[in-house]
């Protein structure tokens, strides 16, 4: 889970979100080998700055996340073999830069198309930072906001998706 704040104004908006750590154990038979998984600690400190013709917003993020404690391994199982890397000691912290386009907007509408990048240093020792693509559209009609993103990392099959919707003032 999440939690943030947004102060906003016409040209400009500050904001601040957390998301604690959080710990699963899963326990898989045949050997019952029992999986140890985490989220680590993230705060984010954003800044967004609407440019003339006030149609385009750059944003920036600083994104902090703790490393994860009680931690010391890293495992995968891949048909042929079993690796194990450490878990590096130290908390990283990277910018994500990113551009929205605003498409419409009047007193009870706004629709917007986004983009953004960031290097995420690498969690684990011998690994290479995932350089992440991210596009996403966001659409607010009266007290609901619809969001849906995606983001893509170099080097990786999968994508990260996410679908929000928000209601407010109410």
């Amino acid at each position: 889970w999440q939690w943030g704040l947004i102060y906003t104004k016409k040209r400009w908006a500050i904001g601040y979100s957390f998301s604690p750590e959080l710990l699963w154990q899963r326990t898989i038979s045949t050997n019952t080998l029992i999986l140890d998984v985490a989220a680590p600690e993230k705060q984010v400190v954003g800044l967004s700055y609407f440019i003339k013709p006030d149609k385009i917003r750059l944003s920036a993020d600083i994104i902090s996340i703790k490393k994860i404690q009680n931690s010391v391994a890293f495992e995968t199982y891949n048909t042929s073999n079993f690796n194990n890397d450490s878990i590096k000691s130290e908390d990283i912290t990277f910018p994500k830069l990113g551009v929205e386009f605003l498409l419409v907007q009047n007193s009870r509408t706004n629709a917007q198309f986004r983009m953004g990048y960031y290097d995420e240093p690498s969690r684990f020792q011998g690994n290479s930072n995932r350089q992440h693509f991210c596009i996403g559209f966001e659409v607010r009609l009266g007290p609901a906001l619809l969001q849906i993103a995606q983001d893509q990392a170099t080097n990786f099959n999968t994508t990260s998706q996410a679908l929000s919707v928000i209601f407010d003032k109410l």
